[in-house]
């Protein structure tokens, strides 16, 4: 049932019969017969003149007939309501331009014997329609690619589009854009059409086209035209994840949450950060390496390299010699690889440290420079930068106590010993590449022997004033710190300790890992940093 008309859709067989139906606005009689022996659909109109120019309202018609009740849901027809479910069978469509229902399942006998009886219908003079709509979502920000738009046309077709994680909507007939970070959309109902070359342009004498509404692009600058595919602005509906953040716990992350954002996601890449794309590779070397041997790398201009046996272990790099810029390895003369279990494998890497001049939603990232490296897009990665500026190795808080009280202030507990180190003419020794932030503690024994106790590690060593002391870094090849004997003196004795800090050429930096409640997506999960440095 439409505006205007009676439609009924039917099967065969059935013999010729009259049937009268009253509606709301006045009695319809109508013949018909098919003398088919096989069901075939079929269709008749009755057009009704005092409906003839009226519009029907979508989602307000309401007919009966063969015992069922039909209703219209945004041009689709239902009959057999599931309160249960919200919802019924399908059992067609509804046209709300052409006003005609198409009924594929009339849910009765095959020979309809009664005109359907109108319950419901909204009628209006003018069919409201819109090609192009703006609107805000409730909420914002809105999760990437989570927004879907419907709507029905005047011809009664649904009309479906999506969004990517770029925020551009895409389907049949449809077309716009999604900004996620403040919840606005655009979307325009209709097709972009070419309007110059050879032709033809049969729309060009619709009523809708206009050469005012030309447009270029670039870049052929052939002309464009937008073709508009009207629909009923009541059913424009939207579905979308709207993000809703929880006020963060100071207690339970550590620090004061107030210089975070609400979200407490911090971004990793902005415009004006320095970012390293870099690609990793291992290539296994040759069994029985001798003497000399030269390995050849599949890339050369490498940033660095690293050569592991099967077990994982690092091996010395006083065992072969690395060319970056050929991208060669040369074993030692004589080959040292006691201890080690073949095939060799190396590790090494390509990168560019640029500086990031622009930051997409869509994860696009623009950099000041061109790229020095061929790199795979399988394989390649991009990782922010943290700079800290100049940093040094160094030492402070150097005094020293009568007794060891087992705490780590940076100030004198008690009195002083009789003996001190002398740094003036014997300064503690620290290197960038050993030294660690860390509070020492020496404490001696005898007069002669000390323990070496840091705040964090532990006991790490035993020393002598009548030698230099030098405990090793077990992460680097040079030691935490160098006391010389020279200045050690005289008058120590058991229970004296010295106290200094060393602090590192290291900033420290503070991680935080959060996890999302939800069921589990994968069972390991990692993240790996270097600590990087330039020399001058």
């Amino acid at each position: 049932m439409s505006e205007g008309y009676a439609a009924i859709s039917y099967g065969a067989p059935y013999v010729a019969r009259t049937v009268t139906s009253t509606l709301q606005f006045g009695t319809v009689a109508a013949s018909f017969s098919n003398a088919a022996n096989t069901p075939a659909p079929g269709q008749h109109q009755i057009i009704l003149a005092a409906l003839k120019y009226k519009n029907i309202v979508p989602n307000s018609v309401l007919f009966s007939w063969n015992g069922k009740s039909f209703y219209d849901r945004n041009g689709v027809m239902y009959h057999t309501f599931d309160p249960a479910s919200g919802s019924g069978i399908i059992a067609g469509s509804i046209n709300y331009q052409s006003h005609i229902v198409s009924l594929t399942d009339w849910g009765g006998p095959a020979v309809p014997t009664a005109l359907p009886v109108v319950q419901s219908m909204l009628l209006e003079d003018a069919m409201r329609s819109v090609a192009f709509v703006r609107f805000r979502t409730p909420g914002a920000p809105l999760r990437p690619g989570s927004m879907i738009v419907r709507a029905t046309a005047l011809d009664g077709s649904l009309l479906t589009a999506t969004s990517d994680t770029a925020g551009k909507l895409t389907g049949p007939h449809v077309s716009g854009r999604v900004d996620y970070q403040n919840g606005i959309v655009e979307v325009n109902f209709g097709d972009e059409l070419l309007d110059s070359g050879p032709g033809p342009f049969p729309w060009r004498s619709d009523p809708w086209y206009s050469t005012d509404a030309r447009y270029q692009k670039l870049p052929a600058l052939d002309y464009y035209v937008f073709r508009p595919k009207p629909v009923d602005p009541s059913t424009v509906l939207f579905n979308t994840v709207v993000f809703a953040a929880i006020p963060l716990d100071a207690d339970l992350i550590g620090i004061d949450p107030v210089r975070l954002p609400s979200d407490g996601r911090v971004p990793i890449f902005k415009t004006g950060y320095v970012i390293v794309i870099h690609d990793t590779e291992y290539t296994t070397a040759p069994t029985g390496l001798i003497s000399g041997q030269v390995i050849n790398l599949p890339r050369g201009h490498l940033t660095y390299a690293y050569v592991r046996d099967q077990a994982g272990t690092l091996v010395p790099t006083d065992r072969y010699t690395i060319d970056l810029d050929a991208g060669t390895i040369t074993m030692g003369n004589p080959i040292n690889l006691a201890g080690f279990t073949q095939p060799l494998v190396i590790e090494d890497r390509i990168e560019d440290m640029l500086l990031c001049t622009d930051v997409d939603i869509s994860g696009t990232l623009k950099v000041a420079r061109a790229l020095t490296h061929t790199y795979s897009a399988a394989t390649a990665l991009v990782s922010s930068a943290l700079l800290f500026g100049d940093l040094q190795g160094r030492y402070t808080n150097l005094f020293d106590q009568t007794t060891w009280a087992n705490v780590w202030s940076n100030t004198l507990i008690g009195t002083a010993a009789s003996a001190s180190y002398n740094d003036v003419d014997f300064p503690i020794e620290v290197t960038n590449e050993g030294a660690i932030t860390q509070r020492w503690a020496l404490v001696f024994t005898n007069p002669t022997n000390f323990n070496v106790i840091g705040e964090d590690i532990g006991l790490i060593a035993t020393g002598s004033t009548a030698l230099t002391l030098s405990p090793d870094n077990p992460h680097s090849v040079n030691p935490y710190f160098t006391l010389h004997k020279e200045g050690w003196g005289s008058g120590w004795a058991a229970g004296n300790v010295l106290r200094f800090n060393t602090i590192g050429a290291l900033a420290p930096i503070w991680f935080a890992r959060t996890t999302k409640p939800g069921p589990e997506v994968t069972p390991t999960d990692h993240f790996r940093i270097q600590v990087r440095g330039d020399a001058e």
